[in-house]
């Protein structure tokens, strides 16, 4: 364990506080946009700072019982809009998986639920 200088330990207590006033703000813009705009801020501060757990997400898949879940879930854009995406070609979804860099649709498609099926 290494242990922190004065200053290292003032650094860390001022940039705490930076922050909660960063998520204050953020908290006011999260209430007009909601998901979307926290889905940003995520993607600007993931760009500065490598995320770890959201890097491990990408590489990770998806269990059966949250395959099952997430392909019950409504595309809500594009061709295939008001379809449940169980029921999208996989080529249209690894089309825009690769795309648009969609984490869920990737782990999706790793899931062993969906390479079963596939194999069949």
């Amino acid at each position: 364990m290494c242990k922190l200088t004065d200053e290292e330990v003032k650094n860390r207590i001022d940039a705490r506080h930076a922050a909660e006033t960063i998520a204050e703000l953020a908290d006011e813009q999260a209430m007009k946009y909601g998901k979307v705009f926290w889905e940003q801020l995520h993607k600007i501060c993931c760009a500065h700072v490598p995320c770890l757990v959201a890097e491990e997400m990408k590489k990770s898949s998806m269990g059966m019982q949250e395959s099952r879940e997430f392909g019950r879930s409504v595309i809500d854009f594009g061709k295939h809009e008001g379809q449940r995406i169980d029921e999208v070609p996989m080529s249209w979804l690894e089309w825009y998986a690769d795309l648009y860099f969609v984490d869920n649709i990737r782990r999706y498609l790793r899931s062993r639920r969906i390479q079963a099926e596939n194999n069949e």
